[in-house]
């Protein structure tokens, strides 16, 4: 599963929602799932770790983070009560209009470096493109469903067999168990 299972970090997920809405064109739910789930998987080859601690399901138009798709159309929730609709466009496909600015204090410089990069190359692609992609034959969700129509986690072994990987599987392993470890020492403490 694509997470390290960590507590929903609000603050972070609105900033991301926030910058994303405000440096891409055409950003409604959908694509913003598709460029998050980009800057996880290619922060998890490189560090062992995603930006969000998002789960992203195999559902229908690619990898999704089932968790922020509903706390975004939800207006009573935390994040969403953030957020309002472009209401003359449709469905997934609605820009959002973000209350609340971009943070890049609560980023390190690795995962300022990858949303900048996910900026360049998705900010003028729409949504239609972003789910095609997403389907290549290569590409994790494809990997995952394998020809079936189910709605499972994206295994993030997968991102350590890339050619691009710079950590083992077994690295991942360790640097999860220790993250772990440090987050129930912190919990203990409070």
């Amino acid at each position: 599963m694509l997470s390290f299972n960590m507590e929903y970090d609000l603050d972070r997920i609105l900033s991301l929602v926030s910058f994303f809405s405000t440096q891409t064109n055409f950003c409604g739910r959908t694509k913003l799932a598709k460029i998050l789930f980009y800057c996880d998987w290619r922060h998890l080859k490189e560090t062992g770790r995603t930006i969000t601690g998002l789960t992203y399901l195999t559902y229908k138009f690619g990898p999704l983070p089932q968790s922020l798709n509903d706390a975004l159309k939800d207006k009573t929730s935390d994040l969403g009560k953030h957020i309002s609709y472009n209401p003359e466009s449709e469905g997934f496909k609605k820009p959002m209009i973000v209350r609340a600015s971009f943070n890049k204090k609560i980023f390190t410089p690795f995962e300022l470096q990858i949303l900048d990069e996910a900026v360049f190359i998705f900010k003028d692609v729409k949504r239609e493109d972003m789910i095609k992609a997403s389907h290549w034959i290569d590409q994790p969700w494809t990997k995952t469903r394998n020809g079936r129509d189910v709605v499972i986690p994206i295994d993030e072994k997968m991102a350590f067999s890339d050619a691009d990987a710079k950590i083992t599987y077994e690295e991942y392993q360790d640097r999860k168990k220790d993250f772990e470890d440090v987050r129930e020492m912190v919990c203990a403490t409070r």
